[in-house]
């Protein structure tokens, strides 16, 4: 091996750049590993929510066919609504009482 070649004796220029090409390599990887495990957490969201199996089926099977955007779909149009039906339930046992 060439000494020019070797790890320790390439010049700081050489070396940095070799990070930065690390850091790149990183960042689109990074993206795709949180874009899955969102995807994964509104499909477990949606199987164990949703009240009527007919609408757990229908959200489940458009989150798995559209995959970030039905995902998405359920976080911004669902997720708000099982949140206000578990408030109104919540004040309505309240004041049953």
């Amino acid at each position: 091996m060439p000494a020019s070649r070797h790890p320790l004796l390439r010049p700081k220029w050489e070396t940095a750049n070799c990070q930065g090409q690390a850091k790149q390599a990183a960042s689109p990887l990074l993206a795709v590993l949180i874009g899955a495990l969102f995807w994964l957490w509104m499909l477990i969201e949606a199987a164990t929510q949703e009240k009527k199996d007919s609408d757990k089926i229908v959200w489940v099977l458009i989150i798995l066919f559209t995959s970030f955007i039905g995902a998405l779909l359920y976080c911004f149009y669902r997720l708000p609504r099982h949140r206000e039906e578990e408030y109104l339930a919540r004040i309505r046992r309240r004041y049953s009482r």
